[in-house]
């Protein structure tokens, strides 16, 4: 609604009306919770580097996390991209790395 007074203020003689049709909440997890710290032991135990970030794009996890009530984090190699790429490039060497991060994830 920022916008809306930005533009109210710019040309007073206008109306706006606004509805949100499609509200998709920030989705975030507490980077000092138990779970947060058992994959960065996890990280650590198989000697990989760690590197946290949020989230800077609208996604399906502010949605399905928050509908599910459970904590939910984001792993995997590629590119740290605002939106999906069709034609990201990932290393094989990095897809075998997470496949040892997630299976120690699962046991």
């Amino acid at each position: 609604y920022d916008s809306v007074k930005e533009l109210k203020c710019k040309y007073p003689e206008c109306e706006f009306d606004v509805k949100i049709e499609n509200l998709r909440l920030p989705c975030a997890i507490d980077e000092n919770s138990s779970y947060i710290k058992n994959i960065e032991d996890i990280y650590k135990k198989l000697k990989y580097k760690c590197k946290k970030s949020g989230i800077f794009y609208l996604c399906d996890v502010s949605i399905v996390a928050q509908s599910l009530g459970v904590p939910f984090v984001i792993i995997g190699p590629g590119e740290d991209i605002y939106h999906s790429n069709t034609d990201e490039k990932v290393k094989l060497e990095d897809i075998i790395k997470m496949s040892k991060l997630y299976t120690a994830c699962i046991l």
